[in-house]
């Protein structure tokens, strides 16, 4: 519990100092993790800092394979091509993963990600990002998904 509480206090002092930040987007993201196998759902932050690299503070819920799950994320992203219409990005990240299985009992773990991913619209009214992250640790071993940005 005091990993947990260490965590949320970073992520929480990450998300307020780059509140500021110009150009910080928000927004619900949703998708699916395999091992286990769910429906993921949550929300995001990105700030940017400076023309190649956005901070990714996020939480998201997990939901089926006799699990429900929460998963507190900070993650680096580095844009490939600001130039390029779809912006390609690659990054990693860490996560504090809690699994509460139907049977049995709960833990939470620490884990990590390599992510890569496309921005779709970057610069427009709405913006939407696809992602796929590969789990290095005790996380789901792979989660794509699709976050709307405001």
């Amino acid at each position: 519990m005091k990993r947990l509480s260490i965590v949320i206090a970073t992520l929480a002092s990450l998300a307020a100092s780059t509140a500021h930040a110009e150009n910080l987007m928000w927004g619900p993201q949703a998708g699916f993790s395999l091992g286990p196998d769910q429906i993921v759902f949550g929300f995001h932050a990105i700030a940017p800092v400076g023309d190649r690299f956005e901070l990714v503070p996020s939480a998201d819920l997990g939901l089926g394979d006799s699990f429900f799950t929460v998963a507190l994320n900070g993650d680096l992203r580095m844009n490939l091509a600001p130039a390029s219409k779809l912006k390609p990005f690659v990054g990693g990240g860490v996560s504090l993963y809690y699994a509460d299985p139907d049977e049995g009992d709960s833990g939470t773990e620490f884990g990590g990600s390599v992510l890569g991913g496309i921005w779709l619209n970057k610069g427009g009214q709405t913006a939407y990002s696809i992602e796929a992250k590969l789990g290095l640790g005790d996380v789901p071993d792979f989660k794509a998904m699709l976050g709307i940005n405001f």
